[in-house]
């Protein structure tokens, strides 16, 4: 290589970091308004539109005036589905790169999911622990929430297992950890995802994604059953 190619080779190198780093700034960027969207999204529905049932004696005029300005976030809850995209992208960017590659490049699947363990159970725990004190201290408050019951050994187990949606109900007020079981679900059905892409190109994987993520929805869904099939379409739109 002549010298003027080395230069050129290392004057190209901070533009491709910088292109990376951009990009992850931007996908960081993506999940704060996924996480703001959905935290108002509940803030409204719990303490605002609320407000006379949880705060008796306030004005009524002050969750009216609150509710309709707050109007928008009504739609808060498309977070969520911004939330699978951004996990489809990130979980499979590496596994992408290594394709490009390598075709014939393949996941070690135990370390894979060893890694999505030790990033997501840590915090799962401290999450119910959290939502079980949080739940103990409210309960002495009047007029206490419907989301807030006594300990539940069974639905706590559930959790543990991300059975949630399937096997129980999130555990106590915890709601939002119905996303944490989807998400789990999409981690162990990836490389199967992979052994499609390898049969068929991603393309014909996206139909047959989408073709399930329809026909699940449609079973599921009217009789309250959450499972990843019914939110597979936005997961794999990210990979």
């Amino acid at each position: 290589m002549s010298d003027s190619s080395v230069l050129q080779s290392r004057a190209a190198t901070p533009a491709r970091v910088s292109s990376v780093d951009d990009k992850d700034v931007a996908i960081n960027a993506w999940r704060g308004i996924a996480a703001l969207l959905v935290a108002y999204f509940h803030c409204r529905q719990v303490t605002w539109i609320g407000m006379q049932q949880f705060h008796r004696g306030a004005p009524a005029w002050d969750a009216n005036t609150v509710g309709y300005l707050t109007f928008p976030i009504a739609w808060g809850s498309a977070g969520v589905p911004i939330f699978f995209v951004i996990s489809g992208y990130c979980i499979h960017r590496a596994m992408a790169r290594r394709l490009a590659a390598r075709l014939h490049a393949s996941l070690d699947n135990g370390n894979f999911l060893l890694r999505r363990f030790t990033r997501i159970y840590p915090v799962l725990l401290t999450a119910l622990v959290l939502t079980f004190v949080l739940d103990s201290f409210s309960a002495g408050f009047e007029p206490v929430s419907r989301k807030i019951n006594p300990f539940d050994l069974h639905a706590f187990v559930v959790n543990v297992l991300s059975l949630q949606g399937i096997a129980g109900k999130t555990f106590g007020s915890n709601g939002a950890l119905w996303t944490l079981s989807v998400e789990v679900q999409f981690y162990l059905v990836y490389p199967l995802l992979l052994m499609l892409r390898r049969r068929i190109d991603m393309r014909g994987v996206f139909a047959a994604v989408a073709l399930v993520n329809v026909l699940s929805a449609a079973m599921f869904e009217s009789h309250h059953v959450v499972v990843f099939t019914s939110y597979w379409l936005s997961w794999t739109l990210g990979a």
